[in-house]
């Protein structure tokens, strides 16, 4: 099946969160670094393998939940966490 990545692409970094157009966001499960920069690369998914255009090679991913991009920052912390953010943390000086 092929998609495109939904905004900028800048390569692996062993833990990258991959929003693709139809909506599904994927995590990397495999370590593989690799930087290059390209705006809305096509995608091949082949099983749980990701093809992105230009890269060197297809990398292990799997899918986690599907999150429109308007509703991202106003979700709760367990489903931002699943998609790889993390709340911002102040240091109550304790």
């Amino acid at each position: 099946m092929t998609r495109q990545v939904e905004y900028k692409w800048t390569g692996w970094d062993g833990n990258t969160i991959v929003r693709l157009t139809d909506g599904s966001v994927w995590r990397q499960e495999e370590y593989h670094y690799e930087y290059r920069y390209a705006y809305r690369p096509y995608v091949n998914l082949s099983g749980d393998v990701m093809h992105v255009e230009g890269m060197s090679r297809g990398i292990r991913c799997q899918r986690r939940i599907r999150v429109p991009s308007s509703q991202s920052t106003s979700l709760p912390y367990s489903v931002v966490s699943a998609i790889g953010r993390s709340p911002r943390c102040e240091d109550s000086g304790a």
